[in-house]
């Protein structure tokens, strides 16, 4: 079972169940530090270079992924500190970023050849 320990609403199932903090085995997960990042998405992108055409650009590709997510993290602070909203950037919402990064790319793979084919061949 998973919770995200922010808002009113954990503060309440605390409050309501005792068992959550009495009986459980809470692990609290900290930013995974660059070189992490830097791997997941070299392994996420060499699964699917043959596939995609990417494997001489995978490391450029790792890397950008990496700035993407610090890049938020930091707005993220940025958004805090004038809004006073959260924004929570998470090792999941990074896989997601690559997962979602490698399925357009297969996407935009299909697609221009023939965009690129209609524009020269015209309708």
């Amino acid at each position: 079972m998973a919770f995200s320990p922010v808002g009113e609403k954990f503060r309440e199932r605390c409050r309501q169940f005792p068992s959550i903090i009495n009986c459980c085995t809470m692990d609290w997960y900290n930013l995974w530090p660059r070189e992490a990042l830097y791997d997941v998405a070299t392994r996420a992108y060499t699964e699917n270079a043959e596939a995609l055409g990417i494997k001489e650009c995978i490391a450029e590709l790792s890397e950008i992924t990496v700035f993407i997510h610090n890049s938020v993290s930091l707005a993220t602070d940025k958004y805090y500190n004038e809004l006073r909203r959260y924004n929570y950037t998470t090792p999941t919402s990074y896989l997601e970023l690559v997962k979602t990064f490698v399925s357009q790319l297969k996407i935009q793979k299909e697609s221009v050849p023939q965009k690129k084919f209609r524009y020269e061949a015209g309708l």
